[in-house]
């Protein structure tokens, strides 16, 4: 299963891979792009895959594609157990977004911090 970071496939049309937002969800399943992951928010319908009914009815990507990718998507989850047991420990929900979790992402974020130097 392949996924994208934060929007990416959103990113596609201002710089200019492709022409909108309907030629950019089907640019991303022909890549193999499985999955776009979002942060949210209210402006969901401007978001990759929102797109792919519009790339469907325009002929740019066929539903046997579209199918292949949820496929993978789905197989992974049920090899994960995700169907089986889909709230394994619903007494740790109060931990997201607890001041514990904050501390622990943020330290987690600080010791992977990759400095990049351009040597030119």
């Amino acid at each position: 299963m392949v996924l994208t970071d934060e929007r990416n496939i959103d990113n596609l049309v201002p710089f200019r891979v492709v022409p909108d937002m309907t030629h950019a969800a089907a640019a991303a399943l022909f890549a193999g792009v499985d999955q776009d992951l979002q942060g949210g928010g209210p402006d969901w319908e401007f978001q990759g895959y929102a797109y792919l009914p519009a790339a469907l009815e325009q002929g740019l990507v066929t539903m046997d594609e579209i199918d292949l990718s949820v496929r993978r998507v789905l197989s992974l989850k049920f090899s994960a157990g995700l169907f089986d047991y889909p709230m394994a420990y619903p007494e740790r929900l109060a931990l997201i977004g607890s001041m514990e979790h904050n501390e622990l992402n943020a330290e987690a974020a600080r010791q992977s911090v990759t400095m990049i130097r351009n040597s030119r």
